[in-house]
């Protein structure tokens, strides 16, 4: 069985297939188009030893199939998520490289790269506001301890203040 990406694309391997006098079975149109719909691909059903027979073809198709996965790009919402994926540090570390190694395990070499240079920003988000956080809390501190007064250990009563008699 061949998996085609699109429709055109499972006619012309029926078609290049029927030249070498191999039967390739496709199903009607609207059976090939439900299919596309739900899977992503068509499948072509071919004769497993003829087309073992015809390798030229052969690696032709999976080649084409395989570089054509290595060079999809990553979806907006995979982009969005490599950035939200930070938010959630532990569990995000843990998706994120679930994912990188799915992509990498199936071919999808430019989505990994993709997904990582999008979850580095959201690194790099998040160092710069811990940072943040943590020079403005030393800054605070800095200015609570110059407003401290000093009272005389004396018992002195400033003749600025209200006097008691």
């Amino acid at each position: 069985m061949l998996r085609c990406r699109t429709l055109q694309e499972a006619h012309l391997i029926r078609d290049e297939l029927e030249k070498e006098d191999i039967v390739a079975i496709l199903p009607d149109e609207k059976d090939l188009s439900r299919h596309l719909r739900k899977n992503g691909c068509v499948e072509v059903r071919v004769s497993a030893k003829a087309y073992e027979a015809l390798g030229d073809l052969r690696c032709m198709v999976e080649f084409q199939y395989k570089q054509l996965r290595a060079d999809r790009p990553l979806h907006a919402f995979g982009k969005v998520l490599g950035m939200v994926l930070d938010v959630m540090i532990l569990p995000g570390v843990v998706v994120f490289a679930g994912l990188l190694t799915s992509y990498h395990k199936n071919g999808y070499l430019r989505m990994a790269k993709e997904l990582k240079v999008w979850f580095c920003p959201g690194i790099a988000a998040w160092l710069v506001v811990v940072a943040l956080l943590i020079f403005l809390d030393a800054g605070q501190k800095g200015q609570t301890k110059k407003r401290s007064y000093n009272v005389p250990a004396t018992g002195l009563v400033s003749s600025c203040g209200p006097r008691l008699i």
